[in-house]
């Protein structure tokens, strides 16, 4: 009776078992999110917010009334436009591959990484939570683990999402980015302790190109001409400063200067200085910006952006950037061999 008992009991352990694994299986291939991407695209162009979090490090990027992305931690910085978006569109493009675990729990979610994992939350202008989710580290064989919406699911998708909650990996790198057709005049004024010659790039219409003041056209150096025009309408810096940190100060004592005039009417005035020499040398730029009469209302607002930037923060730019600052004639000549 008792060898019965223990087969019937076999029998039904067994076929629970075998219906658990069944209707296991069956979850992982009928789940809702398996196939589709983890945040529809109608949804992005919702999104007023992003916050991101891992452990103690919280960062939060708003868009703010003008479209403009901020870095909200920064007392406003401007977010790279560019980033944020490709962020969003991965989210809404990166299809969810596989339903890896159902109905799990805290402990069993920490074996896929979760216990070190980066929380996004994307909000709609209005406030309303449009998507959440756990992304753990990056596998090593390709892809990442996800949690979806605070349940505890574990899925796969494809390839690893890059949501860093550090305000350097969002922030705006560039100062000033005008088209080189834009640039009417630029002006190099080195430093008075350089003791070089001023030059002057000027062009009469956007299609030309820029040329060298008081040079005839067989003594210059075209190559070089062009580069320093495009590095000037395309500013970038390397890192903030405070700007009571001393060597910005120092740096700024006896700056060079570029003044850069576009056809609208727009004007800047760009002022770097350097301290420092060989690989200490370090560079810092200060850079104003002043509308004309057909300067269009973006332009403006960029422009009004501009000048905010530069009264609550210092730049440090690279050596490259900075090198350009100090240029004269003498370099936008033609080299002879001797």
């Amino acid at each position: 009776m008792n060898k019965k008992i223990m087969l019937i009991t076999s029998t039904l352990v067994v076929g629970a078992a075998v219906v658990l694994l069944f209707d296991s299986a069956k979850d992982r291939k009928v789940d809702p999110r398996v196939g589709k991407p983890m945040i529809s695209p109608s949804e992005v162009l919702e999104v007023g917010d992003i916050e991101i979090s891992k452990g103690e490090a919280k960062l939060k990027l708003v868009l703010d009334e003008d479209k403009v992305w901020r870095v909200n931690d920064l007392s406003g910085f401007p977010a790279d436009a560019g980033k944020v978006s490709a962020a969003l569109d991965e989210l809404s493009k990166v299809d969810v591959q596989v339903l890896a675990a159902a109905n799990s729990n805290k402990e069993a979610m920490n074996e896929f990484g979760f216990d070190n994992a980066t929380r996004v939350t994307l909000n709609a202008v209005a406030g309303k939570e449009l998507f959440t989710a756990s992304l753990a580290n990056n596998r090593e064989k390709g892809g990442q683990y996800v949690s979806i919406g605070g349940e505890y699911k574990v899925y796969l998708i494809g390839q690893g999402l890059r949501f860093i909650p550090d305000a350097a990996e969002w922030e705006t790198k560039s100062l000033l980015n005008v088209p080189p057709e834009q640039v009417r005049r630029i002006e190099f004024l080195p430093s008075a302790a350089l003791k070089r010659k001023p030059v002057v790039l000027a062009r009469d219409k956007g299609e030309e190109p820029i040329k060298v003041d008081s040079v005839p056209d067989g003594q210059k150096d075209a190559a070089s001409v062009r580069s320093h025009e495009s590095i000037l309408s395309s500013i970038v810096f390397s890192s903030r400063v405070d700007p009571s940190n001393e060597q910005f100060k120092a740096a700024m004592a006896n700056p060079s200067t570029v003044n850069i005039l576009l056809f609208d009417g727009r004007s800047y005035i760009a002022k770097v200085g350097s301290t420092g020499d060989g690989e200490t040398k370090k560079y810092f730029i200060q850079l104003t910006g002043t509308k004309g009469d057909a300067t269009s209302e973006g332009e403006t607002k960029n422009l009004n952006l501009l000048n905010d930037l530069m009264a609550r923060f210092a730049f440090e730019v690279s050596g490259f950037v900075g090198g350009k600052f100090e240029k004269s004639q003498e370099d936008m000549l033609e080299k002879k061999d001797s």
